[in-house]
């Protein structure tokens, strides 16, 4: 014989229980849909924080926050720049003073133009303002930068500080490219005592003059390295 069958009433509410627990605990009904939003957290969580490191470690935007988030750079950077500056102060100076006319004193200089001693010398001092030039273009380039970045970093006075270097490369450039060369084409020629010769003298003379005035004045306007703290 078979037992008593249940009412009909208990049947639908244990019908009932099952499925509001099936749909309360949908990770044991259907593992799939549990595992794919698992994955879809750990997918956020780990964006959220790829977006964290990668807004702290970025470039600053603004003036004030790279003053702010990197003053160890800024002060490395205006150091560079006045070292920049400084040596190649130091290189006019000592070239203007002391290379030139040391290797062409006033007894060589008047001697013929066709002497040894004298062709010794003026090759000489051009080997050496043609060396200065090329160490003038470097490291005006260095300074240079330096101020373009100490600009978006929110240093003050380093957009008015890039422009007298680069001012002082380009005199560099031209003194290198053109009047150089064409002095010692003359010399070559044995012109030296002409018209052309002397004026391309004087220039170069003039063009060493204007890069010292203008590193002297990158070297007043450049940013002090206690700006940065």
């Amino acid at each position: 014989m078979e037992g008593p069958s249940q009412p009909r009433s208990s049947q639908r509410s244990k019908r009932a229980g099952s499925s509001g627990s099936a749909r309360a605990i949908p990770h044991r009904s259907n593992p799939s849909a549990a595992a794919f939003c698992l994955t879809r957290a750990a997918r956020s969580a780990r964006l959220a924080r790829n977006r964290r490191i990668s807004g702290a470690g970025a470039f600053p935007c603004t003036a004030r926050q790279g003053s702010a988030k990197d003053p160890a750079m800024g002060r490395f950077l205006a150091y560079l720049y006045r070292l920049a500056v400084a040596l190649l102060l130091g290189g006019d100076f000592f070239f203007a003073a002391v290379a030139a006319p040391a290797s062409f004193p006033r007894e060589v200089a008047a001697l013929p133009p066709g002497s040894w001693q004298r062709v010794a010398a003026a090759d000489l001092v051009g080997r050496m303002l043609a060396q200065l030039d090329r160490l003038t273009l470097l490291l005006a380039a260095v300074a240079a930068l330096c101020a373009i970045a100490l600009a978006r970093t929110g240093f003050p006075r380093a957009r008015a500080a890039a422009l007298p270097v680069l001012a002082a490369g380009l005199c560099a450039l031209f003194s290198l490219s053109w009047v150089t060369p064409r002095i010692h084409v003359l010399r070559t020629l044995a012109q030296s005592a002409g018209p052309e010769f002397g004026r391309l003298h004087l220039l170069s003379t003039v063009l060493v003059g204007i890069e010292t005035l203008l590193l002297l004045y990158a070297l007043w306007v450049s940013p002090a390295p206690s700006e940065g703290r």
